[in-house]
């Protein structure tokens, strides 16, 4: 018995002995390659933010050159655009002013914002004119929803909902979308997901809103 007992023992340790080794490893690949994931995710955001505030059509077949903080978009016809992306302090999880290089007038807002999903956090791209008047549309960062359910939420036929809205309202989904001036149809089968994105839009159109409301007049511009 005593045999058996310090076999136990000793499997119990050498089992929380390599679980704390896997954990080490992990934290430590995890700190090291922190900073190439977050430099993927920077410009896969630097390569989404001209569909949001030119329009999906006009990427069709379009080459994007990227040189720091500027844009070329070289549409399949027409003249080529070059668009000045600057990240601006905010409160929210990244705020980007878009202009036009030339002219140079203001062309818009991309904030990024995240909440809770049905099964984990999801990270969105949200796309404003100017003015913010109006959302020009979205982009799913990140998530990790229901497969064939949830996971609808990246589908073009569902974001394209969002695009042209007015922000003078709170968007809603599912039930009470009926007495809503802003309905949002919800995915089938995955109500809660089609939630958490209209209540990030709604949330990060809220702070973006405040924040350049208290800029200095005149500072929305140039960049």
């Amino acid at each position: 018995m005593s045999r058996l007992r310090d076999s136990y023992l000793g499997q119990g340790w050498l089992i929380l002995l390599l679980a704390g080794a896997f954990g080490a490893l992990l934290a430590a690949v995890h700190l090291k390659l922190s900073p190439r994931i977050e430099d993927n995710i920077q410009a896969e955001i630097t390569r989404e933010i001209p569909g949001l505030l030119l329009g999906a059509e006009v990427l069709e077949g379009a080459s994007i050159k990227i040189e720091g903080d500027l844009v070329t978009v070289e549409p399949a016809v027409g003249e080529p655009r070059v668009l000045t992306i600057v990240e601006q302090p905010s409160e929210a999880s990244a705020l980007y002013r878009v202009a036009e290089r030339d002219p140079g007038h203001l062309l818009g807002w991309v904030a990024r914002g995240q909440d809770h999903g049905y099964a984990d956090v999801i990270e969105l791209l949200v796309g404003l004119t100017a003015d913010t008047g109006r959302i020009t549309g979205i982009y799913v960062l990140n998530q990790k929803e229901t497969p064939a359910l949830g996971d609808g939420i990246v589908r073009s036929d569902f974001r394209r909902h969002f695009v042209g809205i007015p922000t003078d309202r709170p968007l809603v989904v599912g039930a009470d979308a009926a007495q809503s001036r802003y309905p949002i149809q919800a995915l089938t089968g995955a109500t809660v997901s089609s939630r958490s994105v209209c209540k990030i839009v709604n949330d990060t159109v809220a702070l973006v809103k405040v924040e350049i409301a208290e800029e200095p007049e005149g500072s929305n511009a140039r960049p």
